[in-house]
């Protein structure tokens, strides 16, 4: 390497020092072979000597590069080492434009420049200056060309250069320097070095004034290094305080940022909160609001979209993005991190040549234009877009996309796994640790969830092992402390997640004490955090966190708002770290430590100073006071809602779970008394709320986790769960308050169809968010403007201002259709409950919910038992199972614990349809066993699941029974002081077939009931039931609305459709409430009928096209046997299998389709991600009803299909028939009745048929 021998100058330069070096000189000793130079080996001739010609030899065996370097048999003229300098610097720029053929060319003639000029001793020379800033320039453009080259950035041509400048008086070529400084400061940048930022910096002021060099260097965001959350790094702001006394203030930058919108990007990189505390000075200039921030952005697109302000309007878009990220407002956060990330891949795209093969990136290269521009002259501009820092920009939106995709993968969209595995190999390839490390760890956690354990311990091992090699260098220690933590938690998350075996537990103990400690080092104390150290106007802030933000403002100190910025990121993870603790200590029943942690993360959630303990103790009203404060677009949304859900389940399962405790996990009595005084001992003077606390602290946690799929199924359920309670516990009836407008039967019923389909609607709802905020980008997007029916389903912060009216209005908004929500309660439940309600054993419980637009909603919550897989079949010992594997759609939910038989009957079903040596009697005979044993699964789901209550599951009779309605009311009021509601006396007999002592039962509870099967045994409610009973019309005379059914995700793979009770009823589904309202909306709109009210169900014509898919593995007996002659007859379009399902989820309008192949409409489950679904997809694209199997069929299954199409198309449109009408007919003429025939099913809503003559006119 170089060699420096004292401070004041350089002796000389020898290439032997490293390997590499030599290396990349290597092309230049071939080259002398070829040219017969008069300038040999290391031997510095007088000056005067260079201007010799060197001559070419003529020889065949000289390559093509010998013949560009000369022309005319010369390759430079001219009397000076200057001059030859420059002109091997032009050739070397000659190669470099001819792209990556040429860079080996390119770094040879760098380096014949870099040793032409030797080593500059003599400062008196004229030309010493000149020289030692182009050999500064020929230093660092090879340093750019051996980074293109192999990635491996030589940091020794890069101390050299900067030392020579350094040096200097004054710095030649000025505008050519700089371009050049931005280059090596943006790739140093890159990699996540600080090393040379310093240096850099110095040199940049002095070619421009200090205000100058910062507002361009703000603008070209070349201020921080690579996923740095400060904007701003601390040798800037060091070495501008050098030259100028005031940098620190924030009105000194906003002053040198001149360009308005310039400033307001600097704004919105330090408005930390939306909401300042009243105490806040209106002279505080420094915030600005989120709306304000998304019109300056908007502005500036729409002035210049694809100018020189694309750049910097990728850049406002991506910061307001992860602003709205820390306010919990994810679907805005997605939205503008796409248009970011749209905005950058345009950019990127001009900047670099990226080839993709399987999925695998094959070339990844800078374009021969953009690796040039650090070698151009260039005019002073206000932006210099190095090719460095847009593939920075770009990496770092993939990474916000991806962080964000926990959506978009949720619900169906598989591209997050590929955008990571491509960013790691770009990254890989440009050797960029930093970001190698942040796709490593989030692969690591995406595996995780998908229970891919030795996938994410590679992941998760290969970032470690990174994050320690880069701890050496000179790196950011705040950035490489957050990512070593976020490492370890996923570590703790795989270790936990794996087994329960003490190693693995000993492991996540381990790396969760580790990382709590990165984040209580000393190097975290500053101004904010810590505030022994006294800063002005921050320094008088109370002790309360939720003041700071206001008076880091009214301080307008730059280093005091960055401060602030690393405080919300390192708490954010603390809390998420003690949250994972505290779910660890009660899963092992340690509930004082449960306790201490959750006290230990509301002192990180509302104290300032957290690294000293706490002096003052909390109590019980101090802590309910915290926990359930309402705070609006804090920084802390998401984390608050995490942490209040946490406590308040915790603090019910602590205080009001072992109340009346009777009954243990295992089902066993406990030894009354001492178990009791024990554990109330422990637990319940720690967490103890009031019930009215509880649902208020939820709500509130409800509120800012609106846009979290994941956690706000869980609060939803939660208060679902709680409201339903409160007409079977006393503890719990004070929910049951007169003063609400709502029934505890309409809180307990929209609370559990919020919780159901989470997931999905998300990305309803996101094209709500692209109304709101203008689709400029997202062309693609069809869902009507001015939406208001699908906008009555989303639950967000403004719904808060008065939730009663909006509930309301959400019920009004339902379709003249009984819709039935279905879900299941997990072991945490189910312990509880036991425990709550005189319940005999701790089984799962079944959530049944039923809803109309003109019915009062009815809940229930009953205890299921296990429907156990029994013996397995015994066939013939030489009849063995095929080697292929069934791969289970769903994984493993709680349909295996509840019904491990549906499995088992799957699984074998696989086996059977598979196996080609036994004859057709003995296959025939097998499948009609299974057939016979899924028939009895679905009998016992019915009768040991629903009971008595299963004609909750049939639709609203359209013949109302108004004359018993008083008598009821009176009777209920008079024999039991009970005021029900005449809606729901009217919901209830309106059921139809449900028994009177069920019926009695709900009147008594208001329409809301939770506990065993048998209802109430009272004698006293005989009048009730006899009542009652005379008002049910027989069987055959009534008419039902059709249902539809909005099953758990969990449990949507169960046929519920064929369940006895439903058996001649017209049944469809839908993943969730609000895809009724998207399906309906989403029809009208197409077919511009947006004057209709597009809550009335879609009407088709049969005869107008089908989607026709081929079941694979039997063409010909399908197509040419059974439909080729009906085909003939018939206009048709078949489809691919494998249709492109991103392109059908954007479609403007999109058929009824019949997709009759194997498992079409089976939902697949990769452990917490659901990948892309059939019926779904079609369903967003704009389909009315998608009929399709939950499992495999046979070629028998035609005859179903067949003779479906046949009633369509023959039925008249007098009949009001509707699609789903006389599926169950067709099912009975099926060959295995349940095995095919229970497989297809109809997603969507109820539709219509209505066929037109030719002539146009209505049959």
């Amino acid at each position: 390497m170089y060699v420096r021998s004292r401070p004041g100058g350089w002796d000389h330069y020898s290439w032997s020092g490293l390997n590499q070096i030599n290396s990349m000189v290597s092309r230049y000793y071939r080259l002398r072979k070829i040219l017969r130079p008069v300038v040999v080996g290391n031997i510095m001739l007088p000056q005067e000597q260079f201007g010799m010609v060197l001559v070419v030899v003529k020889d065949e065996d000289c390559s093509s590069l010998a013949a560009t370097m000369t022309s005319g048999g010369k390759l430079f003229g001219g009397d000076s080492v200057l001059e030859i300098s420059r002109n091997f610097i032009n050739k070397g720029i000659d190669a470099r434009k001819i792209g990556p053929k040429g860079l080996g060319d390119c770094i040879g003639f760098l380096s014949d420049a870099i040793r032409t000029i030797g080593s500059p001793n003599d400062k008196d020379d004229k030309d010493y200056v000149p020289l030692c800033n182009l050999l500064a320039q020929a230093l660092c453009f090879r340093a750019l060309c051996i980074q293109d080259s192999n990635s491996k950035f030589p940091f020794a041509d890069i101390r050299v250069a900067l030392d020579l400048w350094l040096n200097l008086q004054q710095i030649e070529s000025s505008d050519n320097t700089l371009n050049l400084l931005y280059h090596v400061n943006d790739l140093l940048s890159l990699k996540g070095d600080t090393v040379f930022q310093s240096e850099i910096y110095e040199l940049m002021m002095k070619i421009l004034p200090a205000k100058d060099c910062l507002a361009m260097l703000w603008r070209s965001k070349s201020l921080s290094h690579a996923m740095c959350l400060s904007p701003v790094n601390d040798a800037f702001i060091v070495t501008v305080s050098n030259h100028e006394i005031s940098a620190t203030s924030m009105d000194f930058w906003k002053k040198c940022l001149q360009k308005t919108e310039s400033v307001f990007g600097f704004q919105q990189c330090f408005s930390v909160m939306d909401t300042r505390h009243p105490s806040s000075s209106s002279a505080n200039t420094i915030h600005i609001s989120i709306e304000d921030a998304k019109k300056i952005a908007s502005d500036l697109y729409k002035t210049d979209p694809e100018g020189e302000d694309l750049y910097f309007c990728s850049n406002l878009y991506y910061d307001l993005s992860e602003r709205l990220i820390t306010n919990g407002k994810m679907l805005e956060a997605l939205f503008y991190a796409d248009r970011a990330h749209n905005m950058r891949g345009t950019i990127f795209n001009k900047f670099f040549v990226c080839s993709y093969k399987k999925g695998k990136v094959r070339h990844f290269y800078a374009s021969p234009l953009a690796a040039t521009k650090a070698w151009l002259n260039i005019e002073r501009a206000n932006t210099i877009v190095t090719v460095w820092n847009v593939l920075r920009c770009y990496l770092e939106s993939c990474l916000q996309v991806i962080q964000l995709g926990t959506i978009k993968e949720i619900i169906g969209d598989g591209s997050a796994e590929n955008l990571l595995v491509q960013g790691k190999m770009i990254s890989s390839l440009a050797d960029l640790p930093i970001f190698i490390v942040g796709f490593s760890t989030i692969l690591g956690k995406m595996y995780s969830k998908q229970k891919c354990w030795e996938l994410a311990e590679i992941e998760l091992k290969s970032a470690r092992d990174l994050l320690a090699k880069f701890s050496d260098h000179k790196a950011c220690f705040r950035c490489r402390s957050l990512w070593e933590v976020k490492v370890n938690r996923n570590f703790v998350d795989l270790y936990r997640g794996r087994s329960s075996n003490s190693d693995d537990l000993l492991k996540a103990l381990t790396f969760h004490r580790t990382a709590v400690e990165k984040l209580k080092t000393p190097e975290w104390r500053n101004c904010v955090s810590y505030p022994i150290q006294k800063v002005d106007s921050v320094s008088d802030v109370p002790s309360c966190w939720h003041y700071l933000p206001s008076g880091v403002e009214n301080s307008l100190l730059l280093t005091s708002a960055i401060n602030l910025n690393w405080e919300c990121a390192r708490r954010k993870l603390m809390i998420t770290l003690l949250i994972q603790q505290a779910k660890y200590f009660w899963a092992h029943h340690k509930i004082k430590m449960t306790h201490d942690v959750f006290l230990e993360g509301i002192y990180e959630l509302v104290q300032r100073n957290t690294f000293e303990p706490l002096k003052t103790k909390i109590t019980f009203p101090m802590l309910i006071d915290l926990v359930t404060k309402n705070i609006i677009d804090d920084v802390f949304t998401v984390e608050h809602a995490v942490l209040l859900f946490n406590v308040c389940w915790h603090g019910l399962r602590s205080s009001y779970g072992y109340d009346g405790l009777k009954i243990n996990r295992t089902g066993l009595p406990y030894d009354d008394q001492k178990i009791k005084k024990i554990y109330l001992s422990k637990s319940l003077y720690l967490f103890k709320f009031s019930i009215p606390e509880v649902v208020s602290g939820l709500k509130v946690s409800l509120k800012g986790c609106c846009e979290i799929p994941e956690l706000f199924q869980k609060v939803s359920q939660l208060l679902a769960v709680l409201y339903t309670l409160s007409t079977s516990s006393k503890t719990f009836s004070m929910l049951g308050s007169s003063t609400s407008l709502l029934s505890v039967s309409q809180w307990a019923a929209y609370f559990h169809q919020a919780s159901l389909g989470t997931q999905i609607n998300s990305q309803l709802f996101s094209c709500l968010v692209e109304q709101k905020n203008g689709n400029t980008l997202n062309v693609g997007s069809s869902f009507p403007s001015g939406s208001t029916l699908l906008s009555l389903h989303r639950l967000d912060s403004e719904s808060f201002v008065n939730l009663e009216n909006f509930i309301i209005k959400f019920f009004q908004s339902l379709p003249p259709a009984t819709i039935i929500c279905i879900s299941v309660l997990g072991d945490d439940y189910a312990s509880w409950l036991s425990c709550i309600l005189p319940v005999k054993y701790t089984y799962p419980w079944l959530m049944l919910s039923r809803m109309s637009s003109n019915c009062a909603p009815i809940v229930i919550a009953l205890p299921i038992s296990t429907l156990s897989a029994g013996k397995p079949e015994q066939d013939n010992e030489e009849q063995k199972s095929p080697s292929e594997q069934w791969k289970c759609p769903w994984g493993h939910t709680s349909v295996d614990e509840i019904a491990p038989t549906f499995r088992s009957i799957m699984e074998k079903m696989h086996f059977t349809r598979k196996l080609d040596k036994i004859s057709l009697e003995e296959w025939v005979k097998r499948l009609g066993r299974l057939d016979g044993s899924l028939e009895e699964l679905l009998s016992a789901i019915e009768s040991r699941w629903f009971g008595p209550w299963n004609h909750l599951l049939l639709g609203v009779l359209e013949q109302q029974q108004n004359t018993i309605v008083k008598q009821l009311k009176t009777a209920l009021i008079s024999l039991y002081q009970v005021d029900v509601s005449e809606d729901v006396i009217k919901a209830i007999t309106r059921v139809g077939g449900l028994g009177a002592k069920c019926s009695s039962t709900l009147m008594i509870k208001r329409g809301c009931y939770m506990g065993e099967q048998e209802g109430i045994d009272d004698e006293s409610l005989r009048y009730v039931s006899n009542l009652i009973s005379r008002t049910f019309p027989k069987s055959g005379d009534v008419h039902r609305q059709p249902v539809i059914l909005v099953p758990d995700l969990d449990i949507q793979m169960l046929p519920w459709e064929n369940l006895p009770v439903l058996t001649p009823e017209e049944v469809y589904r839908v993943p969730s409430v609000a895809s009724i309202a998207y399906t309906c909306e989403k029809w009208h709109h197409a077919r511009n009928n947006g004057q209709q009210d597009s809550s009335q169900f879609p009407v088709i014509d049969p005869l107008n096209a089908y989607y026709v898919l081929n079941p694979g593995g039997y063409p010909k007996l399908t197509m040419v046997n059974d439909l080729a002659p009906w085909f003939k007859a018939r206009i048709t379009k078949v489809c691919k299998k494998d249709f492109p399902h991103e392109y059908v989820r954007k479609l403007e309008r999109c058929a009824a389709c019949f997709v009759m192949a194997c498992s079409s409409g089976a939902i697949n489950f990769n452990g917490g991600y659901l990948y892309s679904s059939t019926p779904y997809n079609l369903l967003f694209g704009g389909s009315p009803i998608v009929i399709a199997n939950l499992w495999n069929v046979d070629d028998r299954l035609m005859i179903f299909a067949q003779e479906l199409v046949d009633r369509w198309t023959n039925s008249k449109s007098n009949d009001h028939q509707r699609i789903g009408s006389c599926l169950n007919t067709v099912r009975d003429k099926c060959y295995d009745r349940y095995l095919n025939g229970a497989a297809p099913v109809v997603y969507g809503v109820p539709t219509k048929i209505l066929k037109k003559s030719s002539s146009g006119k209505t049959e």
